[in-house]
């Protein structure tokens, strides 16, 4: 017996798989949108108080939305996302059951194909995304279900175009369908979509950025084919490219021309301080073009707020295009030169994320190299906020903010990258009359290259080096320590200095690092404080 599809009306089923992703789209609100809205109406005033008292059975669920996962080659996911991608697969695979002895019965994934690329197109726009600005959805959840939407079409499109090019094969009708323009304008959407796919593969994402960039607008391409080729089209994408095209616009219409001042540092970092312009918000991100090295393309980088109006943000010379930005306003194409100006576009800032920064008592901060851009942006929020009179977190009543950074390096030269930041912030927490705390924590690791919970996280030598001279090289505050740190104790320790606080934790890096500090975070969640874990990934 043949299987029959859950709803017989294809058309209808396409409609109703869209609302049921819109729906995983709500779920994902109400997880965050009522933390945004408390402290909306709470006049920005701090909203989490000390001491708490969680119960067994949430501390037993966060530990399990907080683990990493055990699988190989998904360590980068963790359990509620396996439980998201299961729902969003699960409803593919339900609409998509179906016989397939009859031409008509392939329709179905066309259908489905226009359903998933509708959502794809939806989840696309940056700046005036309403699921992220209005529902308060984190930006890289939305991103992530972009990816997975955008997979789900290229797949149910191959499936179509395979079952109906194998039918007219089959019955010597090839010739004549090749000739229709129906069915060619089916075939360049599913050419473009199959390009798009293909040069958005991860590898290609991290490593060839112009790859993946430039062939992403053959989605106008696969749109109009896809609207030509399809009854009914119109209504699954348009929503999407009204939102895209209004987002173009504003973006044209509203970003800001700057003058960027280019220091270089050693391990090819490059930093550029922009004034008269400033972040709304702790770890946002802003899209910056660099005429100088194209008109076209825009890359997204952290926004580090500085004193005044301003911020700074740093590139690593890892790509060609990186490395092109750092050679800009050099004297020649082969040497760098520190201090030139150079104009640049800013369009920003962006991004929700799934933590409002600040409103914890506690604030702990990880991070690996280049990746302490968020975490400096998260603690010059939180510090210039208690620094500020006028701000809530000043008042006598307000609960004082405990922040701690641990930050790991492969040479302690590389400290020099933020050093600035962190003297200016170490100085500002230590004049806010215990309003606020800052404790910093370096490690180099010098030949070592993996983060592993054997090595010792030496108190005694941050004690040396708090109360003594800094190692060569480092005229910055805090405790600095050759070796890999223990992060489990550095966790333990913490919790031990603030119990019964909860504690917001921001990762940035490789992943090993990441995965290791999630399972500290998991193993010193209690019922006197959990370990609340956001973690940066810069994915598109």
């Amino acid at each position: 017996m043949s299987p029959k599809p859950v709803i017989s009306d294809r058309y209808a089923a396409a409609r109703i798989y869209f609302g049921c992703v819109m729906g995983m789209l709500l779920i994902e609100s109400l997880l965050h949108l009522p933390q945004y809205l408390m402290v909306a109406l709470n006049k920005r005033k701090p909203y989490v108080k000390a001491p708490v008292q969680h119960n067994g059975f949430r501390v037993f669920m966060h530990k399990i939305s907080t683990l990493p996962s055990p699988f190989p080659f998904l360590t980068a996911h963790n359990y509620p996302m396996f439980l998201r991608f299961l729902v969003f697969a699960s409803l593919n695979i339900l609409f998509g059951y179906n016989r397939t002895r009859f031409t008509a019965d392939y329709t179905l994934y066309g259908w489905l194909t226009l359903s998933n690329g509708g959502l794809t197109l939806l989840l696309a726009a940056r700046g005036t995304n309403l699921l992220s600005a209005v529902l308060r959805i984190p930006t890289p959840l939305l991103l992530t279900y972009h990816r997975w939407c955008g997979m789900a079409s290229f797949v149910h499109a191959t499936v179509h175009l395979g079952y109906t090019a194998s039918h007219n094969a089959r019955t010597g009708q090839l010739s004549r369908v090749v000739n229709n323009d129906v069915y060619r304008a089916g075939i360049i959407a599913w050419s473009a979509l199959a390009l798009v796919f293909l040069t958005s593969l991860r590898p290609i994402r991290r490593w060839c950025w112009e790859l993946f960039y430039y062939p992403h607008y053959l989605f106008l391409v696969f749109a109009v084919g896809a609207m030509y080729h399809a009854n009914h089209a119109k209504e699954f994408f348009l929503p999407g490219l009204t939102l895209w095209f209004i987002d173009r616009v504003w973006r044209l219409r509203h970003f800001s021309k700057k003058k960027a001042v280019i220091t270089h540092f050693d391990g090819s970092v490059t930093k550029l301080t922009v004034n008269g312009y400033s972040p709304k918000g702790a770890a946002q991100m802003a899209w910056v073009q660099f005429p100088g090295v194209s008109n076209v393309v825009w890359h997204p980088f952290t926004m580090v707020a500085r004193p005044g109006n301003g911020f700074t943000f740093a590139i690593r010379g890892l790509g060609g295009y990186a490395k092109k930005v750092q050679k800009l306003g050099a004297s020649d194409s082969s040497e760098k030169s520190s201090g030139s100006v150079i104009p640049i576009r800013i369009d920003g800032p962006h991004g929700v994320g799934g933590i409002e920064w600040g409103h914890h008592t506690v604030t702990v901060l990880v991070a690996g190299g280049i990746g302490i851009t968020p975490g400096i942006s998260i603690a010059s929020s939180i510090i210039f906020q208690a620094t500020n009179p006028s701000s809530p977190f000043s008042r006598a009543e307000a609960p004082a903010r405990h922040i701690y950074l641990l930050w790991i390096l492969r040479s302690l030269s590389h400290a020099s990258w933020f050093t600035n930041e962190l003297s200016h912030l170490s100085a500002l927490a230590n004049s806010s009359n215990g309003k606020v705390t800052f404790d910093i924590t370096i490690h180099y690791t010098s030949a070592d290259t993996g983060w592993g919970q054997d090595c010792t996280h030496d108190l005694a030598a941050a004690e040396r080096s708090l109360t003594g001279s800094q190692p060569s090289g480092y005229a910055g505050p805090g405790a600095v320590i050759q070796g890999r740190p223990d992060i489990l104790a550095w966790f333990n320790q913490i919790r031990d200095q603030r119990p019964h606080m909860d504690v917001a934790v921001n990762l940035c890096g490789p992943r090993t690092l990441i995965n290791s500090a999630r399972k500290a975070a998991t193993k010193m969640s209690w019922s006197g404080g959990l370990f609340k874990v956001q973690e940066e990934v810069f994915e598109l």
